[in-house]
């Protein structure tokens, strides 16, 4: 599966979604893989730190129709078609050389603008205090938030 190295927009559907948590600082987040129609692909994230979690949270909604529960996200995002906005960003590898790497900078809905994932260490407890504080999350438009469903015990 060719990978997307150039700036842009592209039209997309998640194939697969992954929760796990940084190695450095053990950050919770949700990591898509987006693929293109022609094939080609491009991993993407949304932290779920407590500064980025609104924000997280309300993109999830606008864009995938999330009902703020962590467990069921897979079924949730799956199949479903976003917008990506991608950027090049240049970073230092070990050897101090700078380097390039295409970005997911932005997930919008459709017409909008190969790492080892760690698992979320104790997922149940986290995932849970996740979907309780998605749901205090105000709506964009002042309605109440949804509840989350019941989990369906399915994995991810």
């Amino acid at each position: 599966m060719p990978k997307i190295k150039e700036a842009g927009d592209y039209e997309v559907t998640v194939k697969k979604t992954t929760l796990g948590e940084s190695s450095k600082k053990a950050t919770p987040f949700v990591e898509f893989l987006f693929e293109t129609e022609s094939g080609d692909s491009i991993e993407g994230r949304l932290y779920l730190s407590d500064a980025a979690l609104q924000r997280s949270v309300q993109t999830l909604r606008e864009v995938f129709e999330f009902d703020n529960n962590f467990e069921t996200i897979a079924t949730q995002t799956e199949g479903k078609p976003a917008s990506i906005t991608v950027k090049i960003e240049e970073y230092t590898n070990d050897r101090g050389e700078i380097k390039e790497a295409a970005q997911v900078a932005w997930i919008n809905r459709p017409g909008g603008g190969g790492r080892k994932i760690a698992p979320i260490a104790n997922a149940a407890k986290t995932l849970s205090r996740l979907s309780m504080l998605a749901a205090k999350v105000p709506a964009k438009d002042g309605a109440p938030a949804k509840k989350p469903t019941a989990p369906s015990n399915e994995p991810f």
